[in-house]
């Protein structure tokens, strides 16, 4: 199964190797790595990493976009559900990596 991770500066080093053990585990194949860079609730629109993740979830017909914490992955309300609602059109989830 490919899973595309997003990770976010803050911590980006202990985010990869979480997940990293969890991937090892699960024995899953990483089809690619995104990190970006936010410090605040920001639109979907001012997400570009976060947009080309849910992209990169579409071109490697991914079953998950793996994310560290939850509370990392969107920020605002209306990016959540803009983005989850984009993830589940393309039939993926998103799996929280512990």
């Amino acid at each position: 199964t490919s899973v595309i991770c997003k990770t976010e500066k803050l911590g980006v080093e202990a985010q990869r190797a979480v997940s990293t053990s969890w991937r090892v585990r699960r024995r899953i194949t990483v089809a690619a790595w995104v990190t970006e860079e936010i410090t605040d609730g920001a639109e979907l629109e001012d997400r570009p990493r976060l947009l080309e993740a849910v992209a990169l979830v579409g071109a490697h017909r991914a079953a998950w976009l793996v994310v560290h914490r939850l509370d990392r992955f969107a920020r605002n309300r209306d990016t959540d559900v803009l983005a989850r609602r984009e993830l589940d059109r393309l039939g993926a989830t998103i799996v929280l990596a512990y």
